[in-house]
């Protein structure tokens, strides 16, 4: 009787395990990513040299990433750093170039900040920030709330692309468990390749949207001595699964944790297994000598 219950009891908790709340990890290195800030503590301060590019939204369409700076399009200013707070709904895009000059183009939602002066500015979507590595290493990390983007398919010329990273979904395991403190378990991961796009979504009114979460971003050097941004966001847990794009393919390939990934890496299912293993054996070892013990033709003869 107890092996169905067993299996019973295993295949609901699986079941149960592989459709609830996770936590997707992306972490990648990559010269270009696009975020959009969530309510929350997006405050940046960069001390150094930067140029702001202002862009005048009335004579054309946003910029590309490696547009010069300067008339007629934009109007120049050379800050000795600046400090600003973004506000909730703002997208922006970074990019670092082979020689680690950063930038970041405001894409939505008009944005106020401060120089180190004092001096007060209004980024206008198309606007963008440029400073040199020195800066931008020195800023060390650029943290963030809200959702993010990674890469961009390496097409023909394409110069904003993931070189390499890694993904990891992270299964919480505190509700299998009735004691000890709550904890996430890793039950899949896997790399990213060079050309890779990635974004964690989740389902929304109208199909998926991109998942919220809270990450960092910095510019590190390459051991081949070129820059590139070093990337990780992490989601809230939710029902979400992993995009990955790249350029040829006609659609995503979508990553989501299966019932085959809970099963072979929660500990709590292999604890459960090898318990389970033991009671059986020893239910069976009982009732072999029971039944020895009570079997008639073991009797002796009258």
């Amino acid at each position: 009787m107890l092996t169905p219950v067993t299996v019973i009891f295993v295949i609901a908790a699986v079941a149960i395990a592989a459709r609830s709340a996770h936590t997707i990890v992306l972490e990648a290195r990559t010269t270009s990513l696009s975020i959009s800030f969530s309510a929350g503590e997006n405050h940046w301060r960069v001390e150094g040299p930067v140029d702001l590019c202002l862009f005048d939204a009335a004579m054309s369409e946003p910029q590309r990433l490696d547009a010069p700076c300067g008339p007629p399009l934009f109007q120049h200013a050379k800050l000795a750093g600046f400090e600003i707070q973004w506000p909730e709904n703002a997208t922006i895009r970074m990019s670092a170039d082979h020689s680690g000059e950063l930038r970041m183009m405001l894409d939505s939602a008009p944005t106020r900040f401060e120089g180190l002066d004092g001096k007060r500015y209004l980024l206008k979507p198309g606007s963008f920030l440029r400073m040199d590595p020195d800066t931008a290493r020195d800023a060390g990390l650029f943290a963030f709330l809200g959702t993010a983007s990674l890469g961009r398919p390496a097409g023909p010329n394409e110069t904003n692309f993931i070189y390499d990273g890694n993904y990891e979904i992270r299964l919480p395991v505190n509700r299998w468990f009735l004691f000890g403190p709550e904890r996430d378990v890793t039950i899949k991961t896997g790399a990213l390749v060079r050309g890779h796009t990635a974004a964690i979504m989740k389902p929304g009114s109208d199909g998926f949207d991109l998942a919220e979460g809270f990450g960092h971003v910095a510019l590190d050097r390459r051991e081949t001595g070129d820059f590139a941004l070093s990337a990780v966001f992490v989601s809230v847990k939710d029902s979400t699964h992993l995009e990955i794009r790249q350029w040829g393919r006609r659609g995503p390939v979508v990553i989501r944790p299966s019932w085959i990934d809970v099963t072979l890496n929660s500990p709590f299912i292999l604890g459960f297994l090898a318990i389970a293993a033991l009671a059986l054996s020893g239910a069976q070892v009982f009732y072999d000598a029971l039944e020895a013990l009570t079997d008639p033709g073991d009797k002796d003869s009258p």
